[in-house]
């Protein structure tokens, strides 16, 4: 598919699996994100977000900071937390966070650090990544981010993230939180020096453990963005080749209901084209408080989408607005603002 299949046709079987599984909704969040630290020991190459801890530019957020950021939105349904692999923050750090949000907050749900973080911390503390686990769901996690995944390839994340966790290292971690009743979602990070064939094969291992847990949201495909810091070279990838991308991960991940584009690394036009192509998500209005990852890899990306925004983008396609919660229960009453 990714290398003859006639676009039309993709679109049509793409569409058509898409309408089958979760019908014409197209959901979105109000979410906020925030970032504890951008300091990072793991320095990998794509990345343009992490700073040395020497750098002025550096920062690692008290408990306090991120909680007083949350009060200047409290009406978000969800905040996501997540940063570089700070040496100095173990579990308790985390947990405090967690625990200062869910007894001011109680509604809002948490989605914070990815399976690769989760791991560097157990190691930082000599605890097993259950055992952090389940302090942090204790503790008031939600769910798990989708990051760190970046593509399976060893001899790819030998090149370009040598010192993060093994791909097998990441679907261990959200093996064990899926069986502890913590959801994740997974993503793809593609466009760089991977094969066709590379890109498969990290999809059908994505498949294979949703085949075995359930315990998956959403699949997020990323094209890598070329950034200031980073010598890697992307494919030449038009939109024909992402739009290719997306409706391979809805015919191939039969076992996803929910495929997200997110407008915050994407035009609006070719989220919409992506709507078409299996897509059934544009992610969150993402208020941030501080320069993140994505607006770092893209300065001229919009601060955030509002309500009304997201709403707008859904029916100009002919879809309808869902906007969802934690975990994708539909909130009914939809406000515009």
């Amino acid at each position: 598919m990714l290398r003859s299949a006639a676009l039309p046709e993709l679109k049509l079987a793409a569409d058509h699996a898409r309408k089958k599984r979760v019908g014409e909704k197209v959901y979105f969040i109000v979410n906020k994100h925030i970032y504890y630290s951008n300091i990072c020991a793991w320095r990998c190459k794509f990345c343009a977000f992490p700073k040395t801890a020497n750098d002025p530019k550096a920062y690692a957020k008290r408990p306090e900071e991120i909680l007083s950021e949350i009060d200047t939105t409290p009406f978000v349904s969800e905040v996501r937390i997540t940063g570089g692999v700070n040496p100095k923050l173990g579990v308790d750090y985390f947990r405090e966070i967690f625990s200062l949000i869910r007894a001011k907050y109680p509604r809002i749900h948490i989605e914070a650090l990815a399976p690769t973080e989760i791991d560097f911390i157990a190691k930082r503390d000599k605890l097993s990544p259950r055992e952090v686990l389940v302090m942090f769901k204790n503790a008031g996690l939600g769910s798990l981010a989708a990051g760190g995944a970046e593509i399976s390839s060893e001899r790819v994340r030998k090149e370009l993230c040598p010192n993060k966790s093994p791909f097998s290292t990441w679907l261990e971690v959200s093996k064990i939180a899926h069986k502890l009743g913590i959801k994740s979602n997974a993503s793809i990070l593609y466009g760089h020096i991977e094969t066709i064939e590379e890109r498969v094969a990290h999809i059908l291992r994505i498949r294979e453990l949703q085949d075995e847990t359930g315990g998956y949201n959403a699949f997020i495909p990323l094209k890598f963005i070329p950034n200031a810091v980073s010598d890697i070279k992307s494919s030449i990838l038009d939109d024909s080749d992402d739009l290719k991308m997306f409706a391979l991960s809805r015919l191939l991940l039969d076992n996803f209901d929910h495929l997200k584009v997110l407008w915050l690394f994407n035009e609006k036009d070719f989220v919409k084209s992506a709507l078409d192509f299996g897509a059934n998500d544009i992610g969150g209005t993402v208020y941030e408080q501080n320069k993140g990852v994505a607006r770092s890899a893209c300065s001229d990306t919009e601060h955030c989408f509002t309500k009304a925004d997201m709403i707008q983008l859904i029916n100009e396609c002919g879809r309808k607005p869902a906007e969802r919660g934690k975990l994708y229960n539909e909130i009914t009453q939809l406000a515009t603002t």
